[in-house]
């Protein structure tokens, strides 16, 4: 058998770990939808073709239209409202003004506060105290 080379093997070991990394992460965020009891099934409509890094950011490349163009035919085609996955950020995307409106000031308080994604936001932003990652609340009425 021939030996294998430093780069081969190095290679073989990365593979390796992002194959590992993706089922590991698959399979927490699997469960972490159990746990909070949201399914596949409550989120709006999606393109089918989801990939493990891009999500759908492959079809909006590659789609030869301008991206609001690709957004208009992704809502005649699967509805006001469809989610998408932006890279690995899950997005909700609401093309029609009446249901804007409905997300924008009756469903205000459920899309005001954004937690931090990480620790290390919570360090650059001073223990999310700036505007744009304040939790609704008492600081967050007086930053604005």
């Amino acid at each position: 058998m021939e030996e294998w080379s430093i780069w081969t093997l190095v290679l073989l070991g990365i593979l390796g770990w992002v194959l590992i990394w993706h089922y590991v992460h698959q399979n927490m965020e699997k469960k972490m939808k159990r746990r909070s009891g949201l399914f596949h099934n409550t989120l709006p409509p999606s393109p089918p073709g989801t990939l493990p890094f891009l999500g759908h950011l492959h079809k909006l490349l590659l789609s030869r239209q301008t991206p609001h163009r690709w957004f208009d035919d992704m809502s005649t085609r699967y509805g006001p409202i469809l989610s998408l996955q932006i890279g690995c950020v899950p997005t909700l995307v609401v093309s029609s003004p009446e249901m804007a409106a409905q997300v924008l000031h009756t469903h205000d308080l459920v899309f005001a506060s954004r937690s931090p994604s990480s620790s290390a936001a919570s360090r650059f932003t001073y223990n999310c105290s700036g505007l744009g990652h304040t939790p609704y609340g008492p600081l967050w009425r007086k930053v604005m």
